[in-house]
């Protein structure tokens, strides 16, 4: 089984507490095909200050994300896939801010605690449909509404704010000067039977938050006692 065809994986990566993160999106051809790529530092020149920005907005509204100040966006990878799955770049194509980007609401919240996004396509089943974003907890799903979720209000907002990201990127690639055939846009890659690439249309948020039970396994527990009972 193999990809359609090449196309590019972007990695925002960084630190949560004293663990690590990553969360992935693919950028598929539009219109056409991805050739040999050799603008990738160009391209990741341009995302860097949106990324960076969507990441520490504090804004109450999309277009920020609202990560919690526990989360610092140290870079990201963006990189060529081939149609076998590898990495075509040798090294990887690795932006590194100067400083890490602290997520942009002033809360800290348990590492553990995670903010699912479903990147959706045109498609509502079968393979190439959707793909996820595993984001460390936002604003609003660490300290629920009555029936021990996220409001409606604050998963909307969050859906509108990866959308926001989605664009932002999709952009970039709209404008880049390139010798390729295809436009590129945020996207889900597929390597199921011939292979299938779909742009993202749609992003929900369900909202119960996600456990990332390696993130807790990692703390540690490090008890307390109280003082002796009289």
């Amino acid at each position: 089984m193999a990809y359609a065809g090449y196309f590019h994986r972007l990695v925002l990566q960084g630190t949560l507490y004293d663990d690590t993160f990553n969360t992935t999106m693919s950028i598929v051809p539009v219109g056409g095909t991805f050739g040999l790529d050799t603008d990738l530092a160009a391209i990741s020149t341009s995302l860097a200050p949106l990324i960076s920005n969507w990441w520490n907005d504090p804004s109450s509204t999309a277009p920020g994300i609202a990560i919690h100040a526990g989360a610092k966006l140290t870079g990201f990878k963006l990189n060529q896939i081939g149609p076998d799955g590898h990495y075509v770049n040798d090294p990887t194509n690795e932006y590194v801010y100067g400083s890490p980007v602290q997520g942009g609401y002033a809360v800290f919240a348990v590492p553990q605690v995670a903010t699912v996004a479903t990147l959706r396509t045109a498609v509502e089943r079968g393979n190439g449909s959707k793909g996820r974003m595993f984001l460390p907890c936002v604003e609003g799903f660490y300290a629920p509404d009555a029936d021990g979720r996220a409001s409606v209000v604050h998963a909307t907002r969050t859906a509108n704010a990866v959308r926001a990201l989605i664009e932002l990127v999709n952009g970039v690639y709209a404008a880049r000067v390139s010798g390729d055939e295809a436009t590129g846009k945020v996207g889900v890659a597929s390597r199921v039977g011939a292979g299938v690439f779909r742009p993202v249309t749609h992003v929900t948020v369900g909202r119960a938050p996600d456990t990332m039970r390696s993130r807790r396994n990692k703390q540690s527990e490090a008890p307390v006692s109280s003082s002796p009972v009289s």
